[in-house]
């Protein structure tokens, strides 16, 4: 898999000292990161995803998300844990290509396991959440995965049907 970062600053100059970006003052960074599954030229897409849309189409997304998601709890240590969870799980919900076995949170370091889309529990875990805050649009990067790579898993399953495979004890 090749992937690509791009980035871009505004609000404040930036200026290049020894492979070091250096910017004073307040600004404002937007990333944008695209792998060849997404598309076949990674650079030229991460740079188009940059200049696609104004910043106030994002915040406006934030805004209307936000509003649909409100609640007040007396723990707000757990009001605090539920807008936590929805904030992480929007933030990897919004392209075209789920996020696999660990999701983009996990605090350890297990990049030689790559995307394991697997039938074991930490998968399905990953999109709970969405079912109770009414939040389904958030399904639809699982729903487009899945629904691309069942013809492998059939492909790779013996006989009629299809096996999604759990992790190995």
């Amino acid at each position: 898999m090749r992937y690509a970062v791009a980035v871009r600053i505004t609000g404040a100059p930036a200026v290049w000292k020894e492979r070091v970006g250096v910017v004073q003052g307040s600004f404002h960074l937007r990333a944008a990161v695209v792998t060849s599954r997404e598309s076949s030229d990674p650079v030229r897409a991460a740079r188009a995803l940059l200049g696609e849309a104004p910043r106030s189409a994002h915040l406006d997304w934030w805004s209307r998300f936000w509003r649909r998601s409100w609640i007040d709890l007396p723990d707000k240590l757990e009001e605090n844990l539920w807008f936590l969870g929805l904030y992480q799980q929007a933030a990897c919900s919004r392209s075209d290509q789920a996020v696999s076995f660990f999701g983009l949170w996990h605090p350890l370091d297990y990049r030689g396991w790559y995307d394991a889309y697997v039938a074991d529990a930490q998968v399905q875990m990953m999109w709970w959440q969405t079912f109770g805050a009414n939040h389904l649009e958030l399904l639809y990067p699982s729903h487009r995965t899945f629904g691309r790579i069942v013809s492998e898993f059939a492909r790779r399953t013996p006989g009629q049907g299809m096996v999604v495979p759990l992790l190995p004890s």
